[in-house]
C-alpha cells in the first residue's frame, strides 16, 4: 500500500510538471518550436518542480492566461513556460497569476515591482536557470506575472489586476 501510494505521489508530480510546460507543436515559429523540443525534459524536469516546492507567500499558478479569478486558476490551462522571441533575442517566457493583493494606501506603486520580483519571479528565474544550464539558450529570460492591487472605495476595497513584466540577460540571471 505504501509504495503505490509513493509511485503514486511521484507519477502526479511528474504529471504536474510536464503540465506547466507548452508542447512544441502548439508554438508556431519554426525555430522556437525546436528549442522547445530539444529542450523539453531539462524545462520540465527542473523549472516547475523547483517552483512548485518552493513556499511563495500567497498561491502561485503558472498560466496562459493573466488576470484570472483565483477560483478560475484551477480549471485554466497552466501550461506557460516556452521559448520565445523578444527584440530579436531569444527567452524562455514564462507567465503566470500570483494571488497576492497589495495595498494601494500601504505600498507605493514603485515598491509592488520589487516585493513581487524577491517572493516570485528570483525563485522562478533560480529554477529556470538551472534547468538550462550548461546550453547556448536562452539569451534571456522574460516573466510576466499577474497580481492584485486593492484601493479604499466608499463602502470597502475595490481589487484591479496589474502586471509585472521581468526581461533579465542570462548573464545577469546566471549572476544572481
Amino acid at each position: 500500500m505504501r509504495a503505490s501510494s509513493i509511485l503514486f505521489c511521484a507519477f502526479l508530480l511528474q504529471a504536474l510538471a510536464a503540465a506547466q510546460v507548452l508542447s512544441p507543436e502548439e508554438i508556431g515559429d519554426p525555430q522556437m518550436s525546436a528549442l522547445q523540443r530539444k529542450y523539453l525534459g531539462r524545462i520540465e524536469a527542473q523549472s516547475p518542480r523547483q517552483a512548485a516546492a518552493h513556499s511563495f507567500p500567497y498561491h502561485f499558478y503558472f498560466s496562459r492566461t493573466l488576470d484570472l479569478a483565483e477560483k478560475e486558476q484551477p480549471r485554466s490551462d497552466q501550461r506557460s513556460a516556452q521559448f520565445d522571441r523578444y527584440q530579436d533575442q531569444t527567452v524562455l517566457k514564462i507567465t503566470g497569476n500570483y494571488f497576492a493583493s497589495y495595498s494601494a494606501e500601504l505600498m507605493k506603486p514603485e515598491e509592488r515591482p520589487g516585493k513581487l520580483t524577491r517572493n516570485v519571479m528570483f525563485p522562478l528565474l533560480q529554477a529556470s536557470v538551472k534547468a538550462l544550464e550548461n546550453t547556448d539558450v536562452p539569451q534571456a529570460f522574460a516573466l510576466e506575472i499577474s497580481h492584485h492591487v486593492r484601493k479604499k472605495c466608499p463602502g470597502g476595497f475595490i481589487g484591479s489586476a496589474s502586471k509585472c513584466l521581468l526581461i533579465l540577460p542570462r548573464d545577469s540571471a546566471q549572476r544572481l
